[in-house]
C-alpha cells in the first residue's frame, strides 16, 4: 500500500536475542524526479537529483542509515511518515532513545499512525518493557487491524513474558493475514 511518496514494507530488527519487524520504506515511482523519469534505469539516477525524502528512502534501502537521517531532516518535517522514517533509521542504528523520540514526534502529528505505534512498541520491547509494548501494539492494531507485522510483534511480546496462549493467538492471526509472515526473507507490504 502506498503511503505518501513511499511504499512501506517490514524489515527485521534484531534487538538482543529477539527479532522484531519495523515498518520501513522503499522508494516508489511517486518519488521519482523528472531526471529519473527520463533515465532508462531510474534506479541509476544520481541520488543528488532526487528530492531529500527520496534520497533518504534510497539510502535506507541501501542500509546507509546515518545519511538517510540527514536526508530526511532536509525534507519537510511536517509529515508523520517522515518522522517515522527517521525513527526507523535510528532503530537500525540501535539508538533506541532517538528512535523513540522520532516515533513519538510522528504520533504527535498523527496519533492514529499504526506504523509509528508498531515501531514505538518495538522500542519498548527491546527495552524489556513488555506490558507497555503489548499495550502499544494493541493501539497499533486498533488503527491498523490488518497488520500481520503488528500481530507477529505482539505475539513475540506475549511469548517474551511467558504468555504462550495469547502469543499463539497473535501468531495465528498474523498467519491468517499473511501466511508468509514468518518467512525469514519476507518483505511484507503494509
Amino acid at each position: 500500500q502506498s503511503l505518501g511518496n513511499c511504499v512501506w514494507f517490514a524489515i527485521p530488527i534484531l534487538v538482543g536475542s529477539h527479532t522484531f519487524l519495523a515498518e520501513t520504506v522503499k522508494p516508489s515511482p511517486a518519488t521519482a524526479t523528472p531526471a529519473m523519469m527520463r533515465s532508462p534505469h531510474p534506479q541509476n539516477a544520481t541520488i543528488s537529483t532526487m528530492p531529500p525524502e527520496a534520497q533518504g528512502d534510497r539510502l535506507m534501502v541501501n542500509g546507509n542509515y546515518v545519511a538517510a537521517i540527514a536526508a530526511y531532516q532536509q525534507s519537510s518535517l511536517r509529515s508523520a511518515a517522515t518522522w517515522n522514517k527517521i525513527g526507523v533509521a535510528y532503530h537500525h542504528l540501535f539508538a533506541l532513545e532517538e528512535a523513540r523520540k522520532n516515533y513519538q514526534m510522528a504520533l504527535t502529528l498523527n496519533p492514529r499512525y499504526p506504523d509509528a505505534l508498531n515501531n514505538l512498541a518495538a522500542v519498548y520491547h527491546g527495552e524489556r518493557k513488555y506490558k507497555k509494548a503489548e499495550k502499544t501494539y494493541m493501539r497499533a492494531l486498533k488503527y491498523g487491524p490488518h497488520s500481520a507485522v503488528a500481530y507477529r510483534n505482539l505475539g513475540t511480546a506475549y511469548f517474551s513474558e511467558g504468555n504462550y496462549k495469547e502469543g499463539a493467538k497473535a501468531y495465528q492471526k498474523a498467519l491468517e493475514l499473511n501466511p508468509n509472515s514468518f518467512d525469514p526473507d519476507q518483505t511484507e507490504v503494509i
